[in-house]
């Protein structure tokens, strides 16, 4: 059988896989010193995280610690978050 005209190929092409990773924006990372870091949103105020990268792409992180499954983070924190600082979430 030869292909021809009409005839589709669908791939998916996985550069990296790992089941333990957090992902996260890559808006939420800003460095602090040597490390990255992000702030988590939590019962209503902004805490400071150091966290450790396993990748980062334009769009997207992969966190190996410091950060746990399900936890809020703060995309695009401006200059006026700090850690304690009250936060809450804006609608979309």
């Amino acid at each position: 059988m030869r292909l021809g005209d009409a005839y589709q190929v669908d791939i998916q092409i996985t550069v990296f896989a790992r089941d333990d990773a957090t992902i996260i924006p890559s808006g939420a990372l800003f460095r602090r010193g040597e490390g990255w870091n992000v702030y988590v949103a939590k019962d209503g105020r902004a805490q400071l995280r150091q966290i450790e990268l396993l990748r980062r792409s334009g769009r997207f992180a992969a966190v190996a610690s410091g950060l746990n499954p399900g936890e809020e983070v703060i995309v695009y924190p401006s200059d006026r978050v700090a850690p304690s600082i009250r936060v809450a979430q804006r609608s979309r």
